[in-house]
């Protein structure tokens, strides 16, 4: 008997018949979902503006009328940018003594502001942030804004598509050996 070349099988199966596009199309069909889970990370960790959420400035908004701009201008460390636009930081904040501010202070955020940055912060601790406070106008909730993955802890954000892939690699490997057993049962019944 001649052997049998996969010339000769190619021919035997056909070239670019019916049977070869559906199993293209729905092997395909399946790929295109599978980009989707790849790139999602993208969107599902991405990071939204962010700023410190210290306890006293929640009294300051609810009990004395400060908008959210006014304590970020008064209280976090910031530099102005070309444009007249602030770049407020993210990780470090200035805590106030609340019980020392005036009457006239709590009442005027601008007057607490031009005091604390006209002071040198010398009254002021500069502190790292434990807690946030999200820019919600466009990102809802990411992994990043449900586990507090910024500042201090921005690398383990990383390892979001780490752990996917992670996934996917054991994944194969145990489908793939699940798929020879089935596959070499058939060999057997052959």
């Amino acid at each position: 008997m001649a052997e049998t070349s996969f010339d000769d099988v190619l021919k035997l199966v056909g070239t670019h018949g019916r049977w070869q596009w559906i199993v293209f199309v729905l092997t395909s069909f399946s790929g295109f979902f599978v980009a989707f889970h790849n790139m999602g990370s993208a969107f599902l960790a991405s990071t939204p503006e962010h700023w410190c959420d210290v306890q006293e400035f929640h009294t300051l908004r609810d009990n004395h009328n400060w908008s959210e701009s006014d304590i970020k201008y008064a209280f976090l460390p910031h530099r102005h940018l070309d444009g007249g636009k602030i770049q407020y930081s993210s990780c470090e904040v200035y805590v106030p003594n609340i019980s020392a501010l005036t009457k006239a202070e709590w009442d005027q955020p601008k007057m607490t502001a031009n005091k604390t940055h006209n002071s040198g912060h010398d009254q002021l601790v500069l502190r790292k942030c434990s807690s946030w406070t999200y820019n919600s106008s466009e990102i809802i909730s990411t992994v990043i804004t449900e586990w507090d993955l910024v500042c201090g802890r921005k690398a383990l954000g990383s390892t979001v598509q780490s752990s996917f892939m992670s996934g996917v690699l054991l994944g194969c490997l145990v489908f793939g050996w699940i798929s020879e057993i089935g596959r070499a049962s058939c060999r057997e019944r052959v």
